[in-house]
């Protein structure tokens, strides 16, 4: 019994690291990935705010474009940012090219992923 619940701590341990260490897939995938967590590789096309404090990083210059994929930064996300980087996520991130992690779900059947942590994106260099 010892035996079994080890490997299994090493079978749990080991998909969480695959899960963190995969590579990044483009919105197209992520799309079709509802409910997966996945990492999103994307560049920011354009950006909002809504009344309530969340921050919106879109992946097409027209936010509604069928294929537009959102990153949706929480109230609670935006504000760590604001604080960490000095300035207005939606201004930093605007024309970067984006790695996000997180749960793909959507809104009127939009593909999304929420940000509730800012260690959740990353800046990579464009390719």
């Amino acid at each position: 019994m010892r035996y079994a619940g080890s490997v299994l701590a090493v079978l749990i341990g080991s998909s969480f690291v695959l899960a963190d260490d995969a590579k990044p897939i483009s919105t197209d995938d992520a799309a079709k990935m509802v409910d997966k967590r996945v990492t999103v590789e994307m560049e920011v096309k354009s950006t909002g705010t809504s009344r309530q404090g969340m921050v919106f990083l879109n992946s097409m210059m027209n936010r509604n474009d069928g294929k537009n994929f959102v990153i949706v930064l929480k109230k609670e996300a935006a504000e760590k940012l604001r604080k960490t980087l000095n300035a207005e996520p939606k201004d930093h991130y605007k024309g970067k090219t984006l790695q996000v992690t997180g749960t793909v779900t959507q809104y009127m059947n939009r593909p999304q992923i929420e940000v509730s942590e800012p260690d959740q994106i990353k800046i990579v260099e464009k390719k």
